[in-house]
């Protein structure tokens, strides 16, 4: 699996979280989509974290080569702010345990 982390500030008006919801609906439709997650700070309530999970690099590639992700991410830009990147997961807890990968480097 495979994560982007997108970091924006915007203001908790809904002009950000329209465009995000259109970005999130457009990434849905593409094959490798695993989920998302769309969260705002707590400790400043401008600062928004976007989350997207794909099954692989490939689905990741394809996905945000789609046309109609590529015009939902650029009305996303405007509030793109550093601290974002591309993460391959190798670890998880989702059964109650966690378990490293075993090509990990640790």
């Amino acid at each position: 699996m495979l994560l982007t982390v997108t970091r924006f500030v915007a203001d908790t008006g809904s002009e950000f979280t329209r465009a995000a919801d259109v970005a999130l609906e457009a990434l849905a439709a593409q094959p490798g989509y695993l989920g998302a997650d769309l969260a705002r700070s707590t400790d400043d309530p401008t600062v928004w974290c976007l989350v997207v999970r794909y099954a692989d690099p490939g689905s990741m590639r394809r996905a945000q080569g789609a046309y109609p992700v590529k015009v939902a991410l650029l009305t996303l830009q405007q509030w793109t702010t550093t601290g974002g990147g591309v993460f391959e997961v190798l670890a998880g807890d989702t059964t109650g345990t966690s378990d490293l990968r075993p090509d990990a480097v640790r």
